[in-house]
Parts: structure tokens; sequence; C-alpha cells
């Protein structure tokens, strides 16, 4: 269990303090897509809701708070996020965005079975509940960009290539 605990150390140094940022870099960076509504619906589940604190109380509750050597592990990858958010392409975030909301409903519950934790955590809870709904309509609207040209194959490509970087991270 301790090894497996890794992953939502990890995870948390990644999530925690990032995705309501990546989410708003997203919003500003995607003009001339309609993202608006949608990143703005799940920028409000994400604040209003206060999933950063659920994620701490997590980690907390759980002795699962990231260490320095954590925080070390995922600063590559966290650089890379930061600059995509800041002068990348931005359908190389919205695919990055529509694969962590996508599979958050698979991979957290599976997180928290291998580590011996309650898949009925208020965090937990609340992605399983809204999460599938943000990656349905996300993954509507970077097909809608994609079709009318917005969109590159290779922008595509290279969101999966950094959603795989992260999964890598948490898992390796």
């Amino acid at each position: 269990v301790l090894f497996r605990s890794l992953a939502w150390k990890r995870y948390g140094a990644v999530i925690e303090g990032n995705f309501v940022h990546w989410l708003l870099s997203a919003h500003l960076r995607c003009h001339g897509l309609p993202t608006k509504e949608i990143l703005l619906a799940n920028l409000h589940d994400e604040v209003v809701d206060d999933h950063p604190g659920l994620l701490r109380a997590l980690l907390h509750r759980n002795d699962l708070l990231p260490s320095h050597s954590d925080q070390v592990h995922v600063s590559e990858l966290l650089s890379r996020i930061r600059a995509l958010c800041a002068s990348g392409n931005p359908g190389t975030l919205l695919t990055f965005l529509v694969i962590l909301e996508s599979s958050s409903c698979y991979f957290l519950p599976a997180m928290a079975n291998r580590a011996g934790l309650s898949t009925r955590t208020p965090y937990i809870v609340a992605h399983l509940e809204v999460d599938q709904d943000h990656a349905t309509q996300l993954q509507s609207l970077l097909q809608r960009a994609y079709d009318d040209g917005h969109v590159s194959t290779r922008a595509i490509d290279a969101g999966i290539e950094l959603a795989n970087a992260f999964f890598d991270v948490l898992f390796d």
C-alpha cells in the first residue's frame, strides 16, 4: 500500500494548486472557440465546490501530503504544462484537459482502491458526479474545433503525449 500511495502524493503535487489554473488558461487561450460556457462551468465546480480543498483534505486525512521528493519528481511535468498554458498550442491544452477529465472517473477510484482508500471520499465523489459531463462537453468542443480547422492533428497528438507523461509521472 505504501508504494501505491505514491501515486496519490504525486497526483496531489501535480493537481492541487494547478488544475484551476490550467482551466483558466484554456479559457483565456482558446479564444475563437466556443469554450466560454463549458470552461466556466468547469471552473465554477472546481472553485465553488472547493475541489482543491477536498483533495487537500483527502491527502491530509490519509497521510498522503506530497513530500519535497514528490514535488521534485513532478517538477519537469509541471514546467511543461505551465509552458503550454503560457504560450503553447491551445488545442494541445484542450486535448490534455479532455483526457484528464474523461479518465478521472476511472483512475481516481482505481488509485483509491490500490491505496486502500474509500472511493466514497468527498473528492472522489465530487469528480465522479461532474467529470464525465465536463469530459463530454470538452470532447464535443474539441471535435468541433478540429472539424472547423482550429485544432490540428499535431496539437491533439501533443495533448495525448502530455497526458501520457502525466500518468507516467504518477505511476512510475
